[in-house]
């Protein structure tokens, strides 16, 4: 039976996707071709999107347990937000779509650059605007100097066309997927999260924190267990909670001639993410009600 409903699960994903992500496919050549055109067709990519996100989980919701989202704080869908978010699974990003439908301005998701070769996704991706990251390591830099400051450049072009309408941008601040094996790894002072890695909110923050009016807070909680996407499309997944409280942002000091983000800035940033940190630890360690 459960394997009758995700195979039921992938075939209505996959009709969904493609109803939903063929218009924007063509509104993506559109825009390719006249890109002056972006900014008068975002609401329908935002339509297109909420319907994708819409079907499948009411889809889902009809065989898996009621996902509970608790809010703390005023939200709104006219301004501008950095979710920073715990993250376990594929299913956040969904968990996510839910907790933030019609409460403050659609989702973006950083990518990876190679995320952008997935077919018709990754077009539908560039085609919304998605920031595609393309981060160098230490090596490479080492050995390409004039490289460094790229990503503040990088993350500043893909964020200036998020002026246009109001958009709230996520950032899973683990830098990967917790697991069991990883949080023993780390050996870090969380229980149940990853350490959170401060580069890339102080990249954002630098880079277009002028156009940013919060931070969201937000904590995902599987109490009967972390399921896998297969899990949730079969309904064999437990409940699932997201919790979501609007918090200030650290102050990130402009840039100056250098391009180099300041040490206060990056301590200021790490703090921050800290404390946020040690509240998730505790809220995913206290029972549901």
């Amino acid at each position: 039976m459960h394997l009758l409903l995700g195979a039921i699960s992938a075939v209505i994903l996959v009709a969904l996707t493609l109803a939903c992500g063929g218009p924007a496919a063509i509104l993506g050549l559109v825009k390719l071709i006249v890109p002056a055109s972006g900014k008068y067709l975002a609401p329908a990519f935002e339509w297109l999107v909420v319907c994708w996100s819409r079907g499948f989980t009411g889809w889902l919701s009809l065989f898996s347990p009621a996902i509970t989202v608790e809010r703390e704080g005023e939200f709104s869908r006219t301004k501008n937000y950095l979710i920073v978010s715990n993250h376990q699974t594929w299913v956040d990003i969904f968990v996510l779509l839910i907790g933030t439908n019609r409460t403050i301005p659609s989702t973006r998701f950083f990518m990876k650059r190679e995320l952008l070769w997935i077919p018709l996704v990754g077009f539908v991706a560039w085609s919304m605007d998605f920031p595609v990251m393309r981060r160098h390591s230490r090596e490479y830099l080492a050995k390409h100097p004039e490289k460094r400051g790229s990503d503040l450049a990088t993350v500043r072009k893909a964020c200036e066309k998020f002026q246009q309408i109001p958009v709230s941008v996520v950032n899973f601040s683990e830098g990967t997927r917790s697991t069991p094996e990883k949080l023993s790894a780390s050996k870090g002072p969380y229980r149940h999260v990853l350490p959170p890695k401060a580069g890339g909110v102080t990249t954002v923050l630098a880079a277009v924190g002028d156009h940013l009016d919060a931070a969201v807070d937000t904590t995902i909680h599987y109490p009967d267990g972390v399921p896998t996407f297969w899990d949730w499309m079969c309904g064999r997944a437990g409940r699932m909670h997201i919790h979501m409280k609007v918090v200030d942002l650290p102050q990130v000091d402009a840039l100056g001639d250098s391009g180099q983000i300041s040490a206060e800035s990056r301590e200021r940033v790490k703090r921050f993410l800290e404390e946020r940190w040690i509240e998730k630890d505790q809220r995913l360690e206290m029972p549901l009600g």
